[in-house]
């Protein structure tokens, strides 16, 4: 029977859109197949399609905006076409009557089960339905726990098509870069790894795969296989056509797709992937011109299904500890040149367009690109075609290879695969997304060969909060026993405050062979409680469980000032002065005591009890508190009386009754007692050392200062008046004053707190000048002492001397002479005059052409009433002969100078020997012109009176002769001598 097709094929160029209507008319002969003819946005019935009964709730029901003319099918809401055989693929230049297409219209075949919201099945295929019905020809697979797959093996040969992947729309959201003006919703696949299997244990689940070696323990997937092992997730959801093996990822403007693997594969195994990537062709859009972004694989471990960011993440960054590879077609570098795209690694700075290498992300997802591997590409491989890439990994080595074949040939990239060896199974993503230009990214299943590994996971359930709070996983092959106690780790919740409620976990289970689902099991427990009170307080952030230090820690609010409250007000009786205690304190104290019930699990006081037992019955710790003996009052207080002690009255005398609530903060109740003061001056002087209160000796005692003494003082003036001799010449004159002190004295601490000060008595702080007596014949020194001002009773004494001397009486003068020998005056007089009594001093000259000989009288002395004369001698220098010498001229002979008749005189060329002596101060000097005349002064007995030292006298003129014999004798020798030469 022949079909009538109509497509409708959808071009991009800018904003506009062009349609272009393509009729084909095809015949085609094929047993029972009517003739039906589509429209977009009609319906249309194939008269022979086996009529499917469904008991489907309304998730499988017709949408209310579909027309349905079918009484055999389950059809969705605007739906287009229905064909028995073949569903037509938009955006698709040709179609073959075996093909499966992708369409934007729901078509369903006979004999078959068709879930809702799906958009595309194939005559023949065994569906995965929400419904609880299937046709007598479909292999359908239940999501209820309790259901068993059976007959899997009567499956037709073609897909067993899974639903229930994360969907995906494409969100006309603006972003911010020009790449993305509308943004892509991001996928996020569904994570399937948490769902439970059936506990059949021993029950074989069975799962098609066409191509298994269980000999060799290795599963093959091909393009008739594929849809069992991938989640189709976003844009590439319906999207494989399984007659090429192609799987479509983008197709478009701001679309995000990818394909989860579902499968475990085996790290510690060889495995290859063989297939093709179409990264679609250059566009432009909007005044952009490129193509984006590429295609990116994620390899990964833990939960099912994950994919990372979209855009220039490539769906790598963002999963956790992931291996990954990708071809990259849209520079996004750390300047934001061409998007304003924030990647979560590396940007592609120093790589051009397109260029392939190895990913590796962090903890936290962050991507680093390994700069080694890295190499661009060929812009040619941008071609819209499929281009070959096989992933090969070797388990020995670790050595992860991808050949891409390009235009330019085989670009080979090559990365060591560190994986972690305690979680050696892993699953993988394919993923691509667009921006604002269109772009059709695909990739190509040849072939996948791996090694299987089955997962367990045992989760522990926190009963009381509802989380998981545990998870291992642990790998092993099917029919295997599974390897796994769940003794220790109940036992170390246990010892974290955790009691066991159910071990969901049987000892002896085994792996299923189904490595594409997660077998499940759960143990479940509870947090224990305990009550902490007065009476067992505890130490916050200490251990709740003492074995292990690192455990729980006891929380704030159960020691036990937290479980029980003392309110207490104390009364203080203090010295105003110094804040020092000076009674004894008086304290009441008022208790509350409650219960508090902390989860040995968190630490947290999750209430209290108010009858001191282990259950909650109040969760405001402020009203769980309870009095102890009743008694909620502080009683009032009487000051005590500390006079007796120095103190004034207090500032309180009496400190009220209080009533006292819980939650009240304790109360300092603080009274004060200022000093008494006491004055203290010279009419009421104290005794030093003695007590200041009688009634109390220990009480401090009167301080040094206090007594009479200390309290009053004089100031003494004194007048001598004295001779010069220092003789007392008239009676001393006195006089004095007195300064009184007052001092105001503290009774408590026995020191002076305050000085009045020193006051003069009657006013009086000078004293007046007093004149000196009159001693006839004298004179005082000052006609009368100095008077003094500014007394103080810190001056000190006065004390002034006034001298008397004698008046003076003028003396008469004294004449100092200078004479020769003969009389004569040589030089002038000196006259000197004074008062009687008064000392004198002559002075010896020097007169030239003399030598000085004697003095006569008293050089020195005192003047008298009577004149006096001292008289200087002086001899006259004898004439200088022509050689230099001294002597008698000789007559005739010239040169010889007058003879002086001096018999002492040498002879010509005998110069004379000068011989001075001293004869009690008369100075003698011989005619030797040679000598030198004395000038200083001096002093000389007094001149020989008539009739005094004749003696003297005489033995000097003795001695003169003698010389004058002497120098004439040596003068004779001399002169014989001289002849003799």
């Amino acid at each position: 029977m022949g079909e009538k097709k109509l497509h409708y094929k959808m071009y991009k160029d800018g904003k506009k859109f062009v349609f272009a209507a393509i009729a084909t008319l095809s015949f085609f002969v094929f047993g029972g197949v009517s003739t039906v003819a589509v429209h977009a946005d009609t319906t249309s019935v194939n008269l022979t399609a086996a009529t499917v009964n469904s008991t489907s709730d309304t998730k499988s029901a017709v949408s209310s905006a579909a027309t349905v003319a079918s009484s055999s099918s389950a059809t969705k809401a605007n739906s287009t076409s229905a064909s028995s055989s073949s569903a037509v693929k938009t955006e698709t230049t040709s179609a073959s009557s075996s093909s499966a297409v992708k369409t934007e219209t729901t078509s369903a075949s006979s004999s078959s089960a068709t879930k809702a919201d799906s958009t595309s099945a194939s005559s023949s295929s065994a569906v995965k339905t929400e419904t609880t019905s299937a046709s007598s020809s479909s292999a359908t697979k239940a999501d209820s726990a309790n259901a068993t797959i059976t007959n899997e093996h009567s499956a037709s040969a073609s897909n067993l098509s899974k639903t229930g992947a994360a969907s995906t729309s494409t969100s006309t959201e603006v972003k911010t870069n020009a790449k993305y003006a509308n943004s892509v919703e991001t996928v996020d696949n569904n994570k399937r790894g948490n769902r439970e299997n059936t506990h059949s244990i021993n029950q074989s689940r069975i799962v098609k795969r066409s191509l298994v070696d269980p000999s060799a323990g290795k599963i093959t997937i091909n393009r008739d296989n594929f849809k069992d092992f991938f989640n189709q997730n976003g844009s590439a959801k319906d999207n494989y056509d399984q007659l090429t093996g192609i799987q479509t990822i983008t197709n478009g403007s701001f679309q995000s797709g990818n394909i989860s693997f579902d499968g475990s594969i085996d790290v510690r195994h060889n495995f290859e992937i063989d297939g093709a990537i179409n990264l679609g062709q250059i566009t432009s859009r909007y005044g952009y011109t490129g193509i984006a972004d590429g295609i990116g694989f994620v390899f990964y471990k833990g939960e099912r299904n994950q994919v990372g960011g979209n855009g220039g993440d490539l769906g790598i960054y963002g999963v956790t500890n992931a291996f990954g590879w990708k071809v990259d077609t849209w520079l996004n570098d750390s300047h934001h040149t061409n998007s304003g795209q924030n990647l979560k690694g590396d940007y592609d700075d120093g790589h051009q367009n397109p260029y392939g290498a190895f990913i590796t992300t962090n903890k936290t997802g962050y991507g680093s690109i390994d700069r080694q591997s890295a190499k661009n590409l060929t812009r040619s491989i941008e071609d819209n075609k499929f281009h070959d890439v096989k992933f090969i990994y070797t388990a020995n080595t670790k050595e992860f290879k991808i050949v891409l074949s390009t235009p330019d040939g085989d670009v080979p990239f090559s990365k060591t695969f560190d994986y972690d060896e305690t979680s050696p199974a892993y699953y993988f993503t394919i993923a691509a997304s667009t921006g604002i230009l269109p772009t059709h990214q695909a990739f190509r299943i040849d072939s996948m060969t791996y090694s299987p590994i089955q997962k367990a996971i045992i989760n522990y359930v926190d009963d009381t909060t509802g989380r998981t709070i545990a998870s291992d996983s642990v790998t092993g092959n099917s029919e295997e026993t599974i390897d796994y106690s769940t003794a220790n780790k109940i036992s170390g919740f246990q010892k974290n405050g955790y009691e066991l409620v159910k071990d969901g976990f049987s000892k002896g289970a085994t792996y299923d062979n189904n490595d594409t689902t997660d077998q499940n099991f759960t143990v479940h427990l509870k947090h224990q409680l305990t009550p902490v009170n007065p009476t067992d307080p505890q130490t916050p952030g200490a251990p709740i469980n003492p074995d292990e230090p690192d455990g729980p820690k006891w929380p704030e609010g159960t020691d036990k000032s937290s479980v029980t409250q003392t309110v207490i007000r104390t009364v203080n009786y203090l010295d105003k002065q110094t804040g020092k205690v000076v009674a004894k304190q008086v304290t009441e104290q008022v208790t509350y005591n409650r219960t508090a019930i902390v989860d040995k699990v968190t630490g947290q006081i999750i209430g209290y009890s108010t009858t001191g037992g282990d259950t909650v019955d109040q969760t405001d710790g402020d009203k769980a508190w309870t009095a102890v003996d009743n008694k909620s009052d502080w009683d009032s207080v009487t000051s005590p009386d500390l006079s007796s002690k120095g103190y004034l009255a207090p500032d309180l005398a009496t400190v009220a009754q209080q009533t006292v609530t819980p939650g009240d903060k304790d109360v300092t109740v603080n009274v004060y007692y200022d000093h008494d003061v006491v004055p203290v001056n010279p009419t009421n002087p104290q005794t030093p050392g003695t007590p200041i209160n009688p009634d109390d000796p220990d009480s401090p005692k009167w301080p040094a200062g206090t007594d009479k003494n200390s309290l009053t003082t004089d100031v003494h003036q004194t007048i001598h008046y004295q001779y010069g001799d220092g003789s007392q010449a008239a009676p001393d004159k006195t006089d004095s004053t007195t300064f009184d002190h007052q001092v105001e004295i503290d009774k408590v601490t026995g020191e002076i707190v305050k000085d009045d000060g020193w006051t003069a008595e009657n006013g009086k702080t000078s004293f007046d000048s007093k004149n000196s007596p009159v001693i006839p014949g004298y004179t005082a020194s000052k006609p009368a002492s100095d008077p003094v001002d500014g007394l103080t009773q810190d001056s000190k004494d006065n004390v002034q001397t006034i001298v008397y001397a004698k008046t003076p009486v003028a003396g008469g003068n004294v004449t100092a002479k200078y004479v020769d020998e003969n009389g004569n005056p040589i030089a002038d007089d000196v006259i000197a005059s004074g008062n009687v009594g008064d000392p004198y001093s002559t002075t010896q000259k020097d007169v030239p052409g003399y030598t000085f000989k004697e003095v006569q009288g008293n050089p020195t002395g005192s003047f008298t009433d009577q004149d006096q004369t001292v008289t200087y001698v002086y001899t006259k220098n004898p004439a200088t002969d022509n050689n230099g010498g001294t002597g008698p001229n000789q007559p005739g002979k010239p040169g010889n100078g007058t003879d002086t008749g001096n018999p002492s005189s040498n002879q010509p060329g005998n110069p004379s020997q000068p011989s001075n002596a001293t004869n009690n101060g008369v100075i003698n000097t011989s005619t030797n012109t040679g000598s030198k005349v004395n000038n200083g002064a001096v002093n000389s007995p007094e001149l020989p009176q008539t009739g005094e030292n004749n003696s003297q006298s005489q033995t000097m003129s003795f001695i003169g002769i003698l010389l004058a014999m002497f120098g004439s004798l040596l003068g004779f020798l001399g002169i014989k001598k001289r002849r003799n030469d």
